[in-house]
């Protein structure tokens, strides 16, 4: 293969849509392992604390 296959400034169309879905998807991986460890740290509070735990179970009766 030649260098000017590998060079970052030519890139093929795809190869350079492909990059921004991998950022794209990166991002909303990130994204949800945020709110993930969000609800965890909100779970243990609520465990510690009768009055943050009724109101996340007032939120989810209202929900449904």
């Amino acid at each position: 293969m030649s260098t000017l296959a590998h060079s970052p400034v030519v890139r093929p169309a795809s190869a350079a849509r492909s990059g921004t879905t991998l950022v794209a998807r990166f991002a909303a991986w990130r994204t949800e392992r945020r709110k993930a460890r969000e609800d965890r740290e909100l779970w243990a509070l609520a465990q510690q604390d009768p009055r943050v735990m009724t109101d996340l179970l007032c939120a989810l009766r209202r929900a449904s």
